[in-house]
C-alpha cells in the first residue's frame, strides 16, 4: 500500500449491474458532478464501487446482494474500480479491483491475479469505516456498537511511553511495560489470575474451617487398617480381570477352514478333468459322443455337489465365528464394565484413605493454612492494584487518542463517554458531534462536511483516503477546495446520465 494522500479513484467500469446492462466507463478526477434524471444510474454508480470493493450494498448488506444488484437481462455482473497511487519513492502507479458476480461464483482480481477478499480490505479497511466516509449519513445509522467500532478504528496510536508519564508514579511502577504493548490481552490475563487467586483463597478458607471437623471424622486405626486390606484385594482382582484371556477361538472352524480349502483344490481339478475331456476330439461315431456327454455330466454332477457341500461348509464356518465374535464382544464389554466398577471403588477407596492421613495431621496443618491464606490474599490485592493501573492506562490511552483525534478534525468532535461498572471495569462510548450539536441532528451538508473532516483523519491514522459520495448534493461550490475526492450527484428533470471531472 501507498501514501494515503496520493490516492485516487480514476476509472470505473460498470457491465450487468442494476440498470448497466452493457458496459459503461467513467473517468474520474478529484473532484465529479454527476447528473441526471432520477432513474438514470446516479446511486447505482455508488453501489457498484461499493460493490466492487466490499461485496455490499450501500447499508453494509451483503445477504442476497446478487439477486438486488444484478441487471436481469445478463448473466454475469462485473465492475472494475482503477485507483491511483504514488508511492514512497514519488512513482505514479496505478491497481485495478474487479469483482465479478455470476449465478454460481464470486470472483475478485488485483491487476489481474485472482485474490480473496481480505486482500481488497488490506487497501480499503473494515465495510463500515469505508461506508462512513463514502456515504454522509451512514455512520448516523448502524448503532450505538458498531459506531464505536468504527471511531474506535479512526483513532491515532499513541506512544506508550508518553502515556505512561501522564500517569502518576505510583501507578506508573505497578505496570509492566511489556504487557502494555496488548493492553487489553494483558488486562484479561491479570483477571483471569485474579480469578485464580480468589478461588483459591475461598478454597483454603473452606478447609481451614473443615480441619478440626475432619480430624474427627478420621476414625480409628483398626478402620484404617481394613480399609487398606481392601484396597489390596481391590488391586488383585482389577490384575486378575485384566489377565483373564476370553473365549478361546474354536478350534473347529479352523478345521472347516481346511476342509473348504480341500473342497476347493477338489473343485477345481474337476473343473480341470471337465475342460480337458470337452476339447479332446473324437472321431464322431455315436456312441463315442453319448460316452462322452456322459462323462462329462457325471464331472458336472460332482462340481454342483462339491460347490452345494463348500457352500454350506462356509455358512457353518461364518454363523461359527459370528457366534465367536459375539461372544468375544460380550466378555469385552463385560469386562470394561467391571474393571471401571472396580477402579471406580478403588479410586474411591485411595481417596478416603488418603483424606484419612491427612486428617491425621490436621492440626499440624492449620497454622500452615492459614500462613498459605495470608499470602494468597496479598498476591491477590496486589493483583487489584495491577488492574486498576492498566484500567487507568487504557483510559488515558483512549483519552489522549480522541485529544489527539480533535486536535487533527475542525469543526468536528468525537466525544469520549467512559462508563465505569460495578466491578470497576472501564467501557468506552463513542459520539460524533458538528459545531456541538449532534450527529443525528445535523443537515444533509454537515454530515457532508463530518465525511470530509474523517477522511483526512483516516488517512493521518489509517494510511487510506477514502473518497466521498455525495448523493443528490445542492451545492458544489461548497465542496469545491476540500484535499478528500469527491463525487456530487445533481438532479436534472428529463436529463440523462452524465459526468464531468470538476477538480482534476
Amino acid at each position: 500500500m501507498y501514501q494515503a494522500y496520493k490516492m485516487k479513484l480514476v476509472l470505473t467500469q460498470v457491465t450487468g449491474f442494476k440498470l448497466y446492462e452493457t458496459e459503461h466507463s467513467f473517468s474520474f478526477g478529484m473532484g465529479n458532478h454527476i447528473t441526471g434524471d432520477r432513474g438514470q444510474g446516479k446511486t447505482a454508480l455508488s453501489e457498484a464501487i461499493i460493490w466492487c470493493l466490499k461485496g455490499c450494498d450501500l447499508t453494509g448488506n451483503v445477504k442476497g446482494v446478487k439477486k438486488r444488484l444484478a441487471n436481469p437481462n445478463t448473466k454475469e455482473m462485473k465492475v472494475i474500480t482503477t485507483w491511483e497511487f504514488h508511492t514512497p519513492e514519488g512513482l505514479l502507479v496505478k491497481h485495478s479491483f474487479c469483482r465479478i458476480s455470476t449465478s454460481r461464483s464470486m470472483r475478485l482480481f488485483l491487476d489481474d491475479e485472482k485474490v480473496s477478499q481480505d486482500d481488497f480490505d488490506e487497501w480499503f479497511g473494515e465495510t463500515d469505516t469505508l461506508l462512513s466516509i463514502f456515504l454522509p449519513g451512514y455512520i448516523g445509522g448502524i448503532g450505538a456498537a458498531r459506531t464505536n467500532n468504527v471511531v474506535l478504528s479512526m483513532l491515532p496510536a499513541q506512544d506508550v511511553a508518553q502515556v505512561m508519564n501522564s500517569l502518576p508514579a505510583e501507578t506508573q511502577a505497578r505496570l509492566n511495560i511489556d504487557g502494555l504493548r496488548d493492553p487489553l490481552q494483558y488486562l484479561q490475563s491479570l483477571k483471569s489470575e485474579l480469578s485464580e487467586w480468589n478461588d483459591y483463597i475461598h478454597d483454603t478458607e473452606k478447609e481451614i474451617a473443615q480441619l478440626l471437623l475432619k480430624n474427627a471424622l478420621r476414625g480409628s486405626s483398626a478402620v484404617i487398617e481394613d480399609d487398606e486390606r481392601k484396597m489390596t484385594d481391590l488391586r488383585q482382582q482389577i490384575e486378575n480381570l485384566e489377565q483373564e484371556a476370553g473365549p478361546a477361538f474354536p478350534e473347529h472352524i479352523n478345521v472347516w477352514e481346511l476342509e473348504s480349502k480341500e473342497l476347493r483344490k477338489r473343485y477345481d481339478a474337476e473343473v480341470a478333468s471337465w475342460v480337458t475331456l470337452n476339447n479332446t476330439p473324437i472321431n464322431g461315431e455315436e456312441r463315442e459322443c453319448i460316452n462322452r456327454k456322459f462323462e462329462l455330466d457325471q464331472i458336472a454332477n460332482r462340481c454342483n455337489a462339491i460347490l452345494n457341500e463348500g457352500f454350506a461348509l462356509r455358512k457353518d464356518i461364518d454363523a461359527n465365528r459370528a457366534l465367536y465374535e459375539e461372544e468375544k464382544a460380550e466378555f469385552i464389554a463385560r469386562t470394561e464394565q467391571e474393571l471401571q466398577q472396580l477402579q471406580f471403588d478403588l479410586q474411591m477407596l485411595e481417596a478416603k484413605i488418603e483424606l484419612k492421613q491427612k486428617n491425621g495431621q490436621s492440626i499440624k496443618d492449620t497454622p500452615l493454612h492459614q500462613k498459605h491464606l495470608t499470602d494468597a490474599k496479598i498476591q491477590r490485592d496486589n493483583l487489584l492494584l495491577e488492574v486498576d493501573s492498566i484500567q487507568e492506562f487504557m483510559f488515558r490511552y483512549a483519552e489522549m487518542q480522541v485529544i489527539a483525534s480533535n486536535r487533527a478534525l475542525t469543526h468536528t468532535e468525537i466525544l469520549f463517554i467512559p462508563r465505569r461498572g460495578k466491578e470497576g471495569d472501564y467501557t468506552f462510548h463513542y459520539r460524533l458531534r458538528y459545531e456541538e450539536k449532534e450527529y443525528y441532528l445535523l443537515s444533509s451538508a454537515d454530515k457532508n462536511r463530518v465525511s470530509f473532516e474523517l477522511a483526512d483523519l483516516v488517512a493521518m491514522t489509517l494510511g487510506m483516503m477514502i473518497p466521498v459520495f455525495i448523493d443528490n448534493g445542492e451545492s458544489i461550490e461548497e465542496v469545491i477546495g476540500e484535499r478528500t475526492q469527491f463525487f456530487v450527484t445533481s438532479y436534472l428533470p428529463q436529463a440523462e446520465l452524465s459526468h464531468e471531472i470538476i477538480v482534476a
